[in-house]
């Protein structure tokens, strides 16, 4: 966002970044059950939502602030945010379901 100045850029931006948290809480329940099933449902999807609200959420904002003070920009901090968001889209485009066992 930073890289944009024309207003209909940023709500542009501002609107896809909107669409994609969304997106995120639609399709993680999904996703989770057509990786791992069913059985053990509930300490996955935990475990994926305490990455999501403790670490990302300490981490992000304190390397972001450790950044500024030591003199990065905003332009630097947004588009390392940027870049993690990049490497977890491809890493997500990786998962898929598990193959069915053969039947004997």
């Amino acid at each position: 966002m930073p890289y944009v100045s024309i207003l209909g850029g940023i709500c542009l931006l501002a609107l896809l970044i909107g669409l994609a948290l969304g997106t995120l809480f639609a399709i993680s329940a999904p996703l989770v059950t057509d990786c791992f099933g069913l059985k053990h449902f509930g300490v996955i999807f935990g475990f994926l939502f305490t990455a999501y609200g403790c670490v990302a959420s300490v981490l992000g904002p304190a390397l972001s602030g450790t950044l500024l003070e030591r003199g990065v920009s905003f332009y630097g901090v947004f588009s390392y945010l940027g870049l993690l968001a990049a490497v977890s889209g491809v890493l997500i485009s990786w998962v898929a379901p598990p193959k069915a066992a053969p039947v004997k």
